[in-house]
């Protein structure tokens, strides 16, 4: 699989939608295809210190 195949345009505008979110992305190659993952965060308790 080529370098141009993967980062089609369709898939650079799937990544920077993840990233402007705030998630994060990660790439993985399974069966010769690559997969997006969007990992998303929350947080169940925030304390601020002072």
């Amino acid at each position: 699989m080529d370098s141009k195949d993967l980062f089609s345009r369709e898939v650079v505008d799937l990544i920077m939608k993840i990233l402007k979110r705030g998630d994060t992305v990660e790439l993985k190659k399974e069966n010769n295809k690559l997969v997006i993952v969007e990992i998303q965060r929350k947080v169940k308790n925030k304390s601020l210190l002072s």
